[in-house]
């Protein structure tokens, strides 16, 4: 077993896990994260490593308590990246300045570093300077080269798919990820989406209103996942508080979300058959909500 968590509780302004979680990490592990809101994932993963969120319950790597002051050395991190860093180090210094960070030996450093050049297909850029490298997708992926070079367990990254607009990229960033995996290395990973990263999930974890909704084996909660649609409505705009009135009052639908740019435009997950969402929408044409559009966004599921 590569990392533990029993009986976690944690609490912060996007964070609100009440029933004690638990979850065991194995070797080669890809544990993926799903949630519309990318601050509770990356709030969960501060927990994960122990850091800033008040937290209960008992977090391991490779035996060690999370707590413990050297536990650092057997994972790392991938952040939300910016293309706006001030970095003046080539991607080479970079790595090397992290190896020495994590005690790395001489002799084993520069094979790590072209290891994980090789493994984020980043050799292209050994020699540029960091700050001069605007494109967001890079910048990731030379993170995730940076976090290699400690040879850690378990690799934490925040909003996996950054930067990566086109599917070539996705494509890229699931490949990079399967071999990571093949060198035995835990991944655990957010995202807004399980299109392309569904087929190498082995366990998953999916965040509703702050809160786990659901965790487990991926292939056990499949079938339980298949009940479940992200639904997204445009409405007039007088329709707005009838139809959220209709939403709020009914068990099957959470996490009704409001579109910043277009508040006439709802999404929210619903539980049911094409059935059920036929007679809510009839429900509300009934209650004289005016609905311009309404479909379910499969892509969120990983859904073809």
């Amino acid at each position: 077993m590569i990392a533990k968590i029993e009986d976690l509780q944690a609490s912060s302004d996007h964070l609100n896990i009440e029933s004690p979680f638990s979850l065991d990490l194995h070797l080669g592990d890809v544990v993926t994260i799903l949630s519309q809101d990318t601050l509770s994932v990356n709030d969960f993963m501060t927990v994960l490593r122990g850091r800033g969120v008040n937290f209960s319950g008992k977090i391991e790597i490779k035996g060690h308590d999370i707590s413990e002051k050297d536990t650092y050395l057997y994972y790392n991190w991938v952040p939300t990246v910016s293309e706006d860093n001030l970095i003046s180090l080539t991607v080479e210094q970079y790595l090397n300045f992290s190896a020495e960070l994590y005690g790395i030996d001489l002799h084993y450093r520069p094979y790590l570093i072209n290891e994980s050049l090789i493994l984020t297909n980043t050799q292209e850029y050994r020699d540029s300077v960091i700050g001069a490298v605007k494109d967001v997708f890079i910048l990731k992926k030379i993170e995730l080269a940076r976090a290699l070079v400690s040879n850690p367990y378990v690799i934490f990254i925040e909003d996996l798919f950054q930067g990566a607009y086109e599917d070539k990229r996705k494509s890229d960033i699931v490949q990079i990820l399967q071999n990571i995996r093949n060198t035995g290395c835990s991944l655990v990973v957010g995202v807004d989406s399980l299109e392309f990263i569904k087929n190498i999930t082995s366990k998953i974890i999916f965040f509703v209103d702050n809160n786990i909704f659901l965790s487990g084996e991926f292939k056990d909660l499949q079938q339980e996942l298949d009940k479940y649609k992200l639904v997204q409505i445009q409405l007039l705009e007088d329709s707005l508080n009838n139809m959220l009135d209709i939403l709020e009052a009914k068990d099957n639908i959470w996490e009704i979300w409001q579109h910043e740019d277009d508040p006439g435009v709802l999404k929210f997950i619903f539980r049911g058959e094409d059935k059920d969402l036929t007679d809510l929408l009839q429900e509300a044409v009934n209650k004289k909500c005016g609905i311009v559009s309404c479909y379910s966004l499969d892509k969120f599921w990983g859904r073809y």
